[in-house]
């Protein structure tokens, strides 16, 4: 099944996926994902626009939408 991406939403905040988010983040159907990553990679943004969809989709039976924490560290 293939996702349907907020892209007009996406550019109304002005942000452009890059190659790394969309293959692995933003297109993976997994329930959850645990990265490796390197600096500069854009984790934090596309972070955020994950936390942002997941809040605004609407119920799916199973009760409200996800909501998560974004946060630089691990404490």
């Amino acid at each position: 099944m293939a996702l349907a991406l907020p892209t007009k939403r996406w550019q109304a905040l002005g942000y452009e996926p890059n190659d790394w988010a969309l293959e692995h983040v933003h297109l993976c159907e997994t329930r959850y994902g645990t990265y490796v990553t390197c600096r500069q990679c854009g984790k934090s943004v596309t972070g955020s626009m994950e936390v942002d969809l997941a809040m605004t989709a609407p119920e799916d039976g199973f009760g409200p939408p996800l909501v998560g924490v974004l946060a630089p560290k691990y404490e």
